[in-house]
């Protein structure tokens, strides 16, 4: 496996270890301030109007859009989105994601016919991002979601300028996002859980999503250099 292939688990385990001390700092936090109900009942209060609120998905989605332009890592974003609005987050995180998918994807297909936009068409490296795109189809939508880099926001504005369609990045954006939102999406829920009542459960579930992002990462990365059409890599 070349060593490119390895990043993405890096990355994963990087962030994971991130949370692991995000946890850690929250029970420490609880624990020191156990006799302190306010802040805890402020923080319910505000996660039970969050949640509760109709406009609480067009906020999430206009986020996701407004982040792409500061280049936002979309993981904190989907961790977000579980903590303030539980195992929902998943759900509202998918659809901002998309929504981001959308927009980026779109500029960059407007671009494409403008001056501008060709110029960037003829670079060397979007050219050849353009030919793996359209040898790889669905494939390579996947794959380049799962790595670490360019940013998700550069990956959506890229795929605008290629030939690709707009289903496929869809389609290819969907399958990529859903497995890690998933395991985000407990894993932020556990960590909210873990600030307002720790118990040993919540530590079990936050446990939980680690293994299943572990998990979905290094599968999802396998399954995909195995099946990649030759001539493409990950």
């Amino acid at each position: 496996m070349k060593p490119e292939a390895s990043r993405p688990l890096a990355y994963a385990v990087v962030g994971i270890v991130g949370i692991i001390v995000i946890a850690a700092l929250a029970s420490l936090a609880s624990l020191i301030y156990s006799d302190d109900k306010m802040w805890k009942e402020s923080l319910e209060a505000f996660l039970e109007q969050a949640r509760g609120t109709p406009w609480a998905l067009p906020a999430v989605c206009a986020a996701y859009v407004a982040s792409g332009f500061i280049f936002f890592p979309v993981v904190f974003l989907n961790l977000a989105c579980a903590m303030v609005f539980g195992l929902w987050g998943i759900v509202y995180a998918l659809i901002g994601a998309l929504m981001n998918v959308a927009v980026f994807f779109g500029i960059g297909h407007f671009l494409r016919r403008k001056k501008i936009g060709k110029k960037l068409f003829a670079h060397p490296n979007i050219h050849k991002v353009d030919a793996k795109l359209r040898n790889s189809g669905l494939a390579g939508i996947v794959m380049i979601h799962t790595l670490p880099a360019p940013p998700f926001t550069v990956t959506n504005f890229i795929t605008g300028l290629s030939s690709i369609n707009f289903a496929t990045v869809l389609a290819g954006s969907f399958m990529a996002l859903l497995p890690g939102a998933i395991a985000r999406g407990i894993v932020g829920d556990s960590l909210t859980k873990i600030i307002l009542h720790p118990t040993q459960e919540t530590y079990l579930y936050l446990a939980l999503g680690i293994a299943l992002w572990v998990a979905l990462v290094t599968t999802t990365h396998v399954l995909l250099k195995k099946y990649m059409p030759h001539g493409v890599s990950a």
